[in-house]
């Protein structure tokens, strides 16, 4: 079960991460490695959209190195 602290911790790192530069790619990531420790408590259709979610921010930013190119 997601607790609430949890929430609020994701949230500040939000508030804190997003006007700097680069720092939603920085939140991206602090999701993600939420996302996984969260897994194993999630049912089976709230596992497969995490992954989901995990993989498509890998493919938004392999599009974007690619623009960069």
């Amino acid at each position: 079960m997601i607790r609430s602290n949890d929430l609020h911790k994701a949230l500040n790192r939000l508030e804190k991460e997003i006007d700097k530069p680069g720092g939603f790619n920085e939140y991206a990531q602090f999701c993600e490695e939420l996302l996984l420790e969260l897994l194993p408590h999630l049912t089976a259709k709230g596992k497969a959209m995490a992954l989901e979610a995990i993989r498509s921010n890998y493919c938004l930013e392999s599009d974007e190195n690619e623009h960069r190119l």
